[in-house]
Parts: C-alpha cells; sequence; structure tokens
C-alpha cells in the first residue's frame, strides 16, 4: 500500500489524458489539496512514470478510450501492484473518485 491511506497533502497521484484543459483542471484540483502530481497525455509516458516513482493513485481521464484504458490499467499494475487507478468523467467528480480508491480493497 502506498503512503497515503486517504487524500491528503503529500499523495503522490498520477494523472492521464487526452484533453489538455481536462487534464490542467484535474491537476489544479489535486494540487489545491496537497497532493503531488504528475500529468501527462501520453499512456508509454504514464507506464514510464510508474515504473520509475512511487504513485499511490492514478486518474484516468474519459477522454482515454476504455481499450487503452484497460491496457495502461493493466501495464501500470504490474509496475505497481498496489496502485489505486480510477477514471475520472470530469474535473467536478475526481476527488469523490480517488477518496473511494483509497477506502476499496480490490481493485
Amino acid at each position: 500500500m502506498g503512503a497515503c491511506e486517504t487524500v491528503q497533502a503529500g499523495c503522490r497521484i498520477l494523472v492521464v489524458d487526452r484533453r489538455q484543459d481536462d487534464l490542467d483542471s484535474v491537476v489544479a484540483l489535486l494540487e489545491s489539496t496537497g497532493c503531488i502530481v504528475s500529468a501527462t497525455l501520453n499512456d508509454a509516458v504514464a507506464v514510464d512514470l510508474v515504473s520509475s516513482a512511487a504513485f499511490d493513485a492514478m486518474v484516468v481521464g474519459s477522454a482515454v478510450p476504455q481499450s487503452e484504458f484497460a491496457s495502461l490499467r493493466e501495464d501500470a499494475l504490474r509496475r505497481q501492484p498496489d496502485l489505486r487507478i480510477v477514471e475520472s468523467r470530469g474535473p467536478q467528480s475526481v476527488l469523490t473518485l480517488v477518496r473511494q480508491a483509497f477506502g476499496r480493497t480490490y481493485r
């Protein structure tokens, strides 16, 4: 399990999306809660980041097609089996989704 038990200052979160505006909004929202956020528009970069740094959660934007989401999820969990992964439907839902992910005991 990562360092964070709930969404709080210091949680390390990776955000992956296809739309820059959505990515920027989610990053700003998470950073406003004190999270340490990395972000990318590219799945390969996301997998590289997960391979090289520990994250508590990964937020994948709804603009990422389901087939790519499934592949990204699989690749990320292969590298960090305890990583919490959520699919965001927009900035307004991201905090709720991440909080729910920290409450889960399953993937």
